[in-house]
């Protein structure tokens, strides 16, 4: 059935969800293209934005939670989180979460 509508309106924070989910769609499908795991470790966020382990570790705006573990037991373990944490994490814009992390600092 073709349709003939040609435009729609909708209000900003539709297009914000929109806007959210397609970049959750996004980065999921690169995700699972790339690794296919159960949960996104370092290497597989390196592996979709075209980095080694290393470089995502120096920059820890591109890991959840800035890669810091809150759970005393899991310190110096693997680093892994699961899909909604990672997808949740870069819909924040790059440059807001280079902002909070620099701030953790000051």
């Amino acid at each position: 059935m073709e349709s003939n509508i040609l435009s729609y309106q909708i209000t900003a924070e539709e297009y914000r969800r929109l806007k959210e989910n397609d970049k959750r769609l996004n980065e999921l499908t690169k995700l699972i293209e790339a690794t296919n795991p159960q949960f996104v470790s370092v290497s597989a966020i390196g592996k979709v934005k075209g980095m080694s382990r290393q470089e995502v570790i120096n920059k820890p705006w591109m890991m959840p939670n800035f890669g810091r573990v809150t759970d005393p037991k899991l310190f110096g373990k693997k680093r892994y989180w699961t899909y909604d944490e990672y997808l949740d994490w870069v819909i924040i814009p790059e440059d807001v979460r280079i902002k909070r992390y620099r701030q953790l600092d000051d």
